[in-house]
């Protein structure tokens, strides 16, 4: 049984803006526990696309309004991550560690990517 959520960066920016699909919003309101990973800013702040669309503000808020819990990388994620198969098609570092910490928690991540299917460990909800 998951012991909560963890929402990729995608789920989180289409949350912020309004586009996430209705029955994902109404799976990460209904959720016990809701996880951001700590790399999630750090990869707005990174990808010029990502950042010109949210702001340090946006997250901030999000945080409160929603109950995010901030997961911060340790070094078990690290460990994890170590040992995670490589993918040719699946390579994002990012991406990548946010598996590690679900499957290091037992969190359910949420994703549009179909590519995250690859890892047969990984709780998913997919949209």
């Amino acid at each position: 049984m998951s012991k909560g959520i963890l929402l990729d960066t995608v789920a989180f920016v289409e949350f912020l803006q309004g586009t996430l699909p209705a029955r994902i919003r109404q799976t990460i309101e209904r959720a016990d526990r809701r996880f951001l990973s700590v790399i999630t800013p750090w990869e707005i702040l990174l990808k010029r696309d990502l950042r010109d669309r949210i702001r340090p503000v946006d997250i901030d808020l999000a945080l409160e309004k929603i109950g995010l819990e901030i997961r911060t990388i340790l070094i078990e994620h690290l460990w994890f991550l170590w040992h995670l198969p490589e993918f040719p098609d699946h390579r994002d570092p990012f991406d990548r560690l946010l598996i590690a910490q679900a499957c290091t928690h037992n969190l359910t991540l949420i994703t549009s990517d179909r590519r995250f299917s690859l890892y047969p460990r990984l709780s998913l909800i997919e949209y």
